[in-house]
């Protein structure tokens, strides 16, 4: 993770800029598509549902 910093500030402002909203897009994203596809909750065992 370092190396990438070390990386960030001998390049153009625009590669980390690019690097930051990616990462946070994929975050977003994976929270979103989480929340959409994730498996109601089960139920406990021994209760009965009618």
């Amino acid at each position: 993770m370092w190396m990438m910093g070390a990386i960030a500030f001998a390049m153009p402002a625009a590669l980390p800029l690019y690097w930051s909203v990616g990462g946070i897009f994929i975050i977003v994203k994976t929270i979103v598509l989480h929340k959409m596809y994730s498996k109601p909750a089960e139920q406990k065992l021994g209760t009965v549902s009618e």
